[in-house]
């Protein structure tokens, strides 16, 4: 029921409470009738003449269905909401998108985007956080795009690194080349999702390669994820030259908490030196 208002929240569980009440009280009928007077022409109204014993024991009926009933309306309203992230309060918004977040530094622009997930399944936000990112480099060296360089931490202060939607560090692993989604400019692949996205240009400089990271959280998916949508839509790992943009999704392990404030980050890192330049943070709010 966190969906609802607290008015409507109230209303239902004394409507319900009084129902089901009523469905299991020896009065029966006559016991709704004080708990909600009506009108006297209401299926609750005044007893009359028709009040036989065959009418009260439909009454009864009915009360103890209309209990069930909203029950389940009540138990379906509480289910109903996934908490979503939207920007915080104090972050940066571009202008004229109210679901997105920006932030800057050395020179290089991150805008995230919550509830932008489209594909299949539909029902993504409930089983994993999808973010939407672009990342845009106004600086004048080549920066790495690498899943373990972009976190979420939670109102808990749990830390998750971006999840790898590819299999690749395993030798001898088929792979079908992909209908990638996400556009890009002055964007280089790392050599190792070459099979995946064969037309792209492919990075040949240094880039630090943890198989470690990659078992531990490819691990973590479960059939039928990541689905073909996931993948074609989502942001692979490469080299951002200068002057240059990528977009895509990013997938990160679901929030335990219902609410509070997440920050997602990004370390950026030159591709070449490997020096950190900048960590660039984004205030977020799950609710």
């Amino acid at each position: 029921m966190a969906g609802l208002p607290p008015a409507t929240k109230s209303w239902l569980r004394d409507y319900a409470c009084a129902l089901d009440t009523t469905a299991h009280s020896p009065e029966g009928p006559s016991h709704y009738r004080r708990l909600f007077p009506q009108h006297p022409t209401s299926l609750a109204g005044s007893r009359t003449e028709r009040d036989t014993p065959e009418n009260e024991t439909l009454m009864h009926a009915i009360c103890e269905t209309r209990s069930r009933f909203f029950a389940l309306l009540l138990l379906l309203a509480g289910c109903a909401h996934t908490p979503r992230l939207v920007p915080a309060p104090d972050a940066q918004r571009p202008a004229g998108d109210p679901e997105a977040a920006v932030a800057s530094a050395a020179g290089v622009q991150v805008t995230v985007r919550s509830r932008a997930w489209k594909g299949v399944p539909r029902d993504l936000e409930s089983i994993v956080t999808p973010l939407h990112v672009t990342v845009e480099n106004g600086s004048p060296v080549a920066i790495r795009i690498r899943y373990r360089d972009f976190t979420l931490t939670g109102p808990d202060g749990l830390q998750s690194g971006a999840i790898p939607p590819l299999q690749i560090q395993r030798p001898g692993t088929q792979t079908v080349a992909l209908v990638p989604t996400f556009p890009g400019d002055r964007f280089l692949l790392l050599r190792p999702y070459g099979p995946w996205y064969p037309a792209y240009p492919l990075w040949d400089g240094p880039f630090d390669w943890d198989p470690v990271f990659y078992d531990q959280f490819y691990a973590t998916w479960e059939p039928p994820l990541p689905t073909p949508d996931m993948l074609n839509q989502a942001l692979p790992e490469g080299v951002l030259q200068p002057g240059g943009r990528v977009s895509g999704f990013l997938y990160f392990h679901k929030l335990k908490a219902s609410e509070g404030r997440v920050i997602f980050a990004q370390e950026v890192i030159e591709a070449e030196t490997r020096e950190r330049l900048a960590t660039i943070r984004i205030p977020l709010i799950l609710q």
